[in-house]
């Protein structure tokens, strides 16, 4: 399975609240009872990570049965990735109970300075 591409456009300064649903290929929402998430954005593979946001923190909420994956990238968050001023990229990956990954989304981050302060 090939990882979704959906990409991030965020404002400084603004909560950017992303639920996800993740279904099976009938459609079905899969149950992430035991599985754990894990969401980087850095500027490419293997470059500094300039935000986490994962399961083990609660900064990543998975709803069991209902198959789905919270989070919010908050105002603040937006505001410390705006000031980076380069191209950045994100990911999603999703571990099974028996540790199987899948990187179920990635995408391009694009950023938007604040004009009205």
């Amino acid at each position: 399975m090939s990882a979704a591409n959906y990409p991030l456009v965020l404002e400084a300064g603004v909560d950017f609240p992303i639920t996800i649903t993740w279904k099976d290929s009938t459609g079905v929402a899969i149950n992430l009872a035991g599985y754990t998430a894990k969401l980087q954005i850095r500027t490419g593979p293997g470059n500094t990570v300039l935000l986490t946001k994962q399961t083990s923190d609660a900064s990543i909420v998975l709803g069991g049965a209902a198959g789905t994956i919270a989070f919010t990238i908050t105002g603040a968050d937006a505001t410390a990735l705006v000031a980076q001023l380069v191209p950045m990229k994100w990911d999603l990956l999703m571990t099974s109970p028996t540790a199987v990954g899948v990187r179920l989304v990635q995408g391009f981050v694009t950023s938007a300075p604040a004009i009205t302060v």
